[in-house]
């Protein structure tokens, strides 16, 4: 049996492609359009995306990011805001023992090489597997993955009642409340709605103390992937006054819930709700989607865990496996804001 390991190329982005359509556990995060978005809106970072072949033959792949700063070098799959890396196999493989154990140890060689403080695997919630041990992580997170397994269609015209029937009887009264209201529900492909979007999203965020999106990464969405093929801006609007909005990611048969955004003062007429019933509906009837994935979920986040969990949702367990390369007590001396600035958008480790 011969192996190696290559660099994801322009030669072997078609393999790669082939892979990603073969993979059980790949997302949308792993995509090349994915890598392109990483690549427009994260400085000094570079990519290397470890392709595996045996026997001439790309079998499985990780995608790795890798950022240099003043404090030291810190690899990650993936960086931005917990987006999804791990490894990624021809869904007919069996010997995934011997694939993990290959790729992971050219993760610890690159990083050794390139003298790593750290390196965080965010492994796919469709692939939370023992494999992930031979790393040698010496410090774990975890989170929650929560998807909707979307019920199938048996007539379009009843399809209405059979998704609204699948949720818990609380999320159904407030999804019907929202038909009350009588918003108007668009979806639209224009730089504006995006800025709007971000204007809300900016806004919602500042508000828990969290850490917007900047406009550059939505504009970046705009500049990397396909509207209607990849992604839709989802808005509920009262004549002219846009009161709330939803971006959502398609990649094979799941939709990605990415940024939802609501003005504080329209929140108990729930237009949130109708945009993810009305993004749901448009996935299963016109795009073929079965899964709607939520994304993760801290385990203290216990009112987002509830609401997602009344639309439907499974719980996919999944961990951020963090390895340590050298003596990293200087970094845990510093303050969290110093780490933060010097590493935007990557995982460095658990701060807890």
């Amino acid at each position: 049996m011969q192996t190696e390991i290559k660099i994801l190329s322009k030669e072997i982005e078609h393999e790669y492609q082939n892979l990603l359509d073969t993979s059980a556990s790949a997302l949308f995060t792993h995509s090349l359009n994915y890598r392109k978005f990483l690549s427009s809106i994260l400085k000094n970072s570079t990519d290397k995306y470890l392709c595996l072949y045996i026997n001439g033959e790309l079998e499985a792949a990780v995608p790795v990011f890798i950022q240099d700063s003043p404090l030291g070098i810190v690899v990650n799959s993936l960086p931005y805001y917990g987006s999804h890396g791990g490894i990624i196999t021809k869904a007919e493989h069996t010997d995934g023992a011997l694939i993990y154990s290959l790729l992971l140890n050219a993760i610890n060689d690159l990083c050794k090489r390139i003298d790593a403080l750290s390196c965080t695997i965010i492994e796919s919630p469709f692939d939370s597997n023992e494999h992930y041990q031979t790393f040698g992580a010496d410090l774990h997170d975890e989170r929650i993955g929560q998807v909707v397994h979307l019920p199938k269609v048996d007539e379009a015209n009843s399809y209405a009642y059979t998704l609204l029937h699948s949720f818990h009887q609380k999320t159904r009264n407030i999804v019907r409340k929202s038909f009350k209201a009588e918003f108007t529900v668009r979806h639209e492909d224009s730089e504006k709605m995006l800025k709007k979007l971000h204007a809300i999203h900016n806004q919602n965020i500042l508000e828990i103390r969290g850490k917007p999106k900047t406009w550059s990464a939505f504009k970046a969405i705009k500049e990397n992937f396909s509207y209607d093929d990849d992604y839709r801006v989802y808005y509920a609007s009262t004549g002219e006054n846009l009161v709330a909005a939803l971006l959502v990611f398609y990649f094979k048969e799941t939709v990605e819930y990415y940024t939802p955004v609501i003005k504080r003062e329209f929140r108990n007429q729930q237009p949130l709700s109708l945009l993810i019933f009305q993004a749901m509906y448009d996935a299963v009837i016109e795009k073929k989607m079965s899964k709607w994935n939520w994304g993760g979920t801290w385990k203290s986040q216990k009112s987002v865990y509830h609401f997602k969990s009344r639309w439907g949702s499974v719980d996919y367990p999944y961990k951020y496996h963090v390895k340590t390369f050298k003596n990293i007590d200087s970094l845990r001396n510093l303050d969290r804001k110093e780490i933060i600035r010097n590493f935007d958008d990557y995982f460095v480790y658990p701060f807890n």
